[in-house]
């Protein structure tokens, strides 16, 4: 057996099944100013080249954003479920969504999934969350910011609230971001 095979079986036999999907594929790290080292300020055809070499071909194509032009977004791309957001041909923002079959794990260590009381023990007082647009979180970190959406467990959001998605940069307009 390869060692891939025994890392698949030992994460089966471990209960890591999640994990085990993804057997020899490092999960893409989240900055707060990018992804991997992809930079917020890089030009798009970069990003898609690099992002399709890492993660394959796009599953939806860079596109218009025609509703978000104001917003400093003009153009998408998503990766299995890792958005990508341009404005000029610029890289400018990204969302990593509960729904990305690529993984993900932000620099600090935080990934899609963590509850709120994790995500305090990674970030401290920089952590704040809100019940609005049905719970958010956010947190300064030395490269930026990170946020997304959480599932409350009440309003306010509780420790046991999960984080749904991670962002950074320009991702649209503010009644599309926490």
């Amino acid at each position: 057996m390869g060692r891939r095979g025994l890392y698949l079986v030992v994460a089966v036999l471990v209960g890591l099944w999640p994990i085990a999907v993804y057997a020899g594929t490092a999960p893409l790290v989240l900055h707060g100013d990018g992804l991997d080292n992809l930079r917020f300020g890089a030009h798009a055809a970069l990003v898609e080249r690099t992002l399709s070499a890492t993660l394959g071909r796009a599953t939806s194509p860079l596109a218009s954003a025609p509703g978000s032009v104001r917003c400093g977004v003009d153009a998408a791309a998503a990766w299995r479920g890792v958005i990508v957001f341009v404005n000029h041909g610029v890289f400018v923002g990204y969302s990593a969504t509960a729904n990305a079959r690529t993984p993900v794990r932000a620099d600090d260590g935080l990934v899609i999934g963590d509850t709120v009381a994790q995500a305090r023990q990674i970030f401290g007082r920089r952590l704040r969350v809100s019940g609005n647009q049905g719970g958010a979180w956010f947190a300064r970190i030395p490269t930026g910011r990170f946020y997304g959406f959480l599932t409350p467990s009440g309003p306010p959001p509780g420790p046991r609230s999960t984080i749904l998605s991670i962002e950074a940069g320009r991702v649209g307009c503010p009644a599309m971001t926490p």
